[in-house]
């Protein structure tokens, strides 16, 4: 099976390293990859698809790209599975006048985190009390091959900031505990790194399933951590992401998979038509109107 991905960024080699492992015969579309004897490369979409027809296609390029280079696949293909890295989007209104009968998922990987499965089967039979997600990370340590003022995560206009950049916690909030409503959020440029675009949040939010939800992200701290803790009426459950632990009540009850092999079980579950996990269209649709509501109630 052929499949194309678009941008050559640290997303999309990860995904072209998953998919190659996987078995599929990858093509890329680029400006900045270089061909081998295993990858062809391409400067077009329309030029890969004048070559061959893909069974599935990565779009792994800067986010504020992600609509108009999906737009171009469904101009090529009406039968390629699509897969959008997060965010779907930067907004909404981006997706004006959109049609497709394509199969369509956005990239929320850590729903393939068996510390995930684990808490998400338990809470059906528990009464949530509340509920944390907490993430805290330095951008200038990301990535060692080039500086972050090179790339768009502190850049407003290409799709930067951490409500996009780290809107898998988002994701998790509506796949855990269902559509939740933005009650306060503070959204923030601390002014430690170069750019425009917000570096942390910190957002109320309640659901159907749990009226207290909290949300931290920032990529200014040089302390980081990466968990979720839920309190129920039966069990306290601490998982530390970074760490690949999951405990229940302090006491350890699994050690989980990685943040790769939640990438892996992704392409997997995509691949074999498994649509009971993987993040669909409207998933992605539900994470940047949340994205929109915490903007739109920290400016009110």
């Amino acid at each position: 099976m052929r499949a194309l991905v678009i941008g050559y960024g640290s997303a999309g080699r990860r995904h072209i390293e998953i998919l190659d492992r996987l078995g599929y015969q990858v093509s890329i579309v680029s400006n900045h990859a270089t061909g081998d004897r295993k990858f062809s490369v391409f400067k077009d979409i329309s030029d890969a698809y004048a070559r061959a027809e893909y069974a599935l296609c990565i779009i792994a390029s800067v986010t504020s790209e992600h609509i108009e280079h999906f737009r171009e696949v469904l101009k090529n293909s009406s039968k390629t599975k699509i897969c959008i890295e997060k965010p779907l989007c930067s907004v909404i209104s981006d997706l004006k006048g959109l049609n497709f009968r394509n199969q369509v998922y956005v990239g929320y990987n850590m729903r393939f985190l068996s510390g995930i499965a684990i808490i998400k089967r338990n809470l059906e039979n528990e009464r949530v009390i509340r509920a944390a997600f907490v993430v805290s990370t330095y951008l200038p340590n990301w990535r060692t091959n080039r500086t972050y003022q090179k790339g768009y995560s502190t850049r407003k206009e290409l799709g930067g900031g951490v409500l996009r950049e780290l809107s898998h916690e988002i994701d998790l909030i509506h796949y855990i505990l269902g559509t939740p409503k933005v009650v306060y959020s503070r959204v923030y440029n601390s002014g430690v790194l170069c750019g425009d675009a917000e570096d942390g949040c910190d957002v109320l939010l309640e659901s159907g399933q749990c009226s207290y939800i909290s949300l931290s992200l920032n990529y200014h701290s040089k302390n980081s951590m990466r968990y979720i803790q839920i309190d129920t009426e039966k069990h306290s459950y601490y998982y530390d992401i970074l760490s690949s632990r999951l405990t229940v009540d302090g006491v350890e009850v699994s050690e989980c998979n990685s943040m790769t092999e939640s990438y892996v079980e992704m392409h997997r579950s995509i691949l074999v038509k498994d649509e009971s996990v993987v993040a669909s269209y409207e998933d992605g649709l539900n994470v940047v109107r949340c994205i929109e509501q915490v903007e739109a109630r920290a400016e009110g």
